[in-house]
């Protein structure tokens, strides 16, 4: 006779194998490179389907535990994902990726002479087309190319609004700039900014507004810099604005976009597995209990003056704060209207846009950035061998915050003790620490912000215009003029009324100041080509061009401090002290001569 299992005893059998084969966690690590044998610095693996991963570090290597039978995403900008399986003799997984190249539709924009057709012939270039720039509503068309390009890393410094990002497309031109100062680093590997032929300041990419910008090209190897010469030697970024187009009705387009800012909910899961107040004096008497004894004023050393101890300070800050939530601001808006006009008749085209974008902060207190952009083109052909065009872009920027580093790394993780709410409800000005030593507590970034206003703004004009003369079939002279003027001005204060509470018994500060700086740049740019194409027989085409281009840049800047202003109405320079002034400025000129020439050649058959 033969036994027979009941359903319920084989699921309980299935159930406790795939239990025990879940349980078969194992220890994967290896490296990760390119077709090139170069390591891979910024890799994501991922666990396909959870929330579990790991990167790469610069030398391309990455260590994560799994369990048998997942599967592992290995993913990276421009590179094809790559999708691994674990087994039980999985320890070591090495992976090589491989470009993703998609062909380019169209033309790209590669350099003096105009647009090529995208094939092979073009090199390394990477085109992002502005109807994918205007889906992203940020201030920074660099934050547009993150993710779009391969081999690019876009980093900011800092994350308020309207802040400058560097990019990195070469790496680090020299051993030396890994060891410097973020902005020094950033300004010594930047790539050329373009703009419409003419070279400018990395500033434009937030001055200006994404949305009038027709495509940007980044070049990266020497076949697509090297007409450049040494200043493209950390690549090349090609910006063309748009422009109208002749024969065509005149198009209003008007474009507004509402969006918020808020923590991920990967943040809130982080604040919300900190210690509570009663875990941390667990903590804090285990390990280090004659610290909690002196904090609480108890001199005696048994279990029962420990606990003691504890009890005391408890009752005396019965406080549970989630600090993130006194630092973070959830559902912050950023707005963003456009307008613009295009159209052209039958030798002329037009085009003007206006553009305004506001963003506030996500930390309190909040640093707001505004900015005001107008532009426009006209391009006219007058024969049929000459053709002119002008254009002219123009932004202006308005910051405001606090002049100082309130510090929001660490005061988000400050022990939930202390509480920044006064008996009666009001806001605290200070928050005192719990060992009643007045240095080892902090300011509300509220009181702070107030008494140290900060507000700056800027300026940019660029406006250039050419003249095109085809004096024979395919042989084409242009010559073109272009500016970039920038002004810049900041003003950081320390109000008279400031409190200095690190201090036995708080005081007005002493040290009160204004400083004040205004920067200008003055960027001049004349450039004169001669374009020549032709084809001997019918598989053979050549393109010469040479070409001349004279720039000048001149930046000067003026920095004054002086301090003891009187009172908080009487903040201004001229209201310090004037004998204890701090007076800086400088002048940088720049002058480059350029003489270039390009042979570009192709067959077809």
């Amino acid at each position: 006779m033969r036994g027979k299992l009941s359903p319920s005893y084989v699921w309980l059998l299935f159930l406790l194998m795939v239990g025990t084969m879940s349980a078969q966690q194992i220890e994967i690590s290896g490296t990760v490179k390119d077709s090139k044998n170069e390591p891979l610095l910024g890799v994501f693996i991922l666990v396909k389907g959870t929330q579990r991963g790991a990167t790469t570090d610069f030398d391309g290597h990455y260590s994560l535990k799994a369990n048998v039978g997942d599967v592992l995403k290995f993913s990276f900008l421009g590179m094809k994902t790559v999708e691994k399986k674990l087994t039980a003799s999985t320890k070591e997984l090495n992976i090589t990726m491989q470009e993703d190249v998609q062909q380019l539709e169209g033309t790209v924009v590669v350099g003096y002479g105009g647009k090529k057709v995208a094939s092979r012939t073009v090199a390394s270039v990477a085109t992002v087309k502005g109807k994918d720039i205007a889906e992203i509503p940020g201030s920074n068309v660099v934050d547009a190319l993150q993710g779009r390009v391969a081999g690019m890393v876009v980093t900011t410094s800092t994350g308020a609004p309207g802040a400058t990002s560097s990019v990195l497309i070469h790496g680090l031109s020299s051993f030396t700039s890994a060891f410097e100062k973020a902005g020094a680093q950033a300004q010594a590997n930047d790539p050329l900014y373009i703009v419409d032929g003419v070279p400018v300041s990395s500033s434009v990419m937030t001055a200006l507004n994404p949305a009038d910008f027709e495509s940007v090209s980044v070049l990266k190897d020497a076949a697509s810099t090297s007409i450049y010469g040494a200043r493209a030697a950390n690549g090349v970024i090609l910006i063309t604005t748009k422009r109208g187009k002749r024969n065509e009705r005149t198009h209003i387009t008007i474009n507004h976009q509402l969006g918020f800012s808020a923590l991920t909910n990967a943040n809130r899961k982080f604040f919300e597995g900190l210690m509570t107040s009663q875990e941390y004096m667990d903590f804090w008497i285990a390990r280090d209990p004659a610290a909690v004894r002196s904090a609480a004023g108890i001199t005696g050393t048994t279990e029962a003056d420990n606990r003691a101890a504890v009890n005391k300070i408890l009752s005396e800050n019965p406080y549970n704060t989630r600090w993130d939530k006194i630092f973070f601001r959830d559902f912050v808006p950023i707005t963003q209207t456009n307008v613009s006009i295009s159209g052209g008749s039958n030798s002329t085209a037009y085009y003007l846009s206006f553009g305004y974008f506001n963003q506030e902060g996500t930390t309190y207190p909040a640093d707001n950035y505004k900015r005001y952009t107008l532009s426009g083109s006209v391009d006219t052909q007058i024969k049929s061998w000459l053709k002119a065009g002008v254009s002219f872009s123009v932004g202006h920027n308005e910051r405001e915050g606090s002049s100082e580093d309130t510090n929001y790394g660490l005061r988000t993780t400050v022990l939930p003790l202390y509480t920044p709410k006064n008996p009666d409800g009001t806001e605290k000005e200070y928050i005192s620490n719990i060992t009643r030593r007045p240095i080892m507590g902090f300011y509300h970034p509220n009181y702070y912000a107030k008494k140290h206003p900060s507000n700056s703004l800027s300026d940019d004009f660029l406006p250039t215009a050419y003249v095109m003369i085809e004096p024979i079939k395919n042989l084409i002279f242009k010559t073109q003029g272009g500016i970039q003027y920038s002004y810049g001005g900041s003003e950081s204060k320390e109000l008279p009324s400031f409190l200095n509470y690190k201090q036995p018994t708080p005081s007005p500060t002493t040290m009160s100041y204004n400083r004040t700086g205004t920067s200008r740049g003055l960027g001049k740019t004349f450039t004169n080509t001669l374009q020549y194409r032709f084809l001997l027989g019918t598989e053979h085409s050549f393109d010469a061009l040479i070409g001349q281009e004279s720039i000048e840049n001149v930046e000067t800047n003026l920095d004054v401090m002086t301090y003891q202003q009187p009172s908080d109405g009487l903040s201004m320079l001229v209201h310090g002290n004037s004998e204890s002034a701090d007076i800086g400025d400088g002048k940088e000129v720049q002058t480059f001569n350029s003489f270039f020439a390009r042979l570009e050649y192709n067959y077809s058959r």
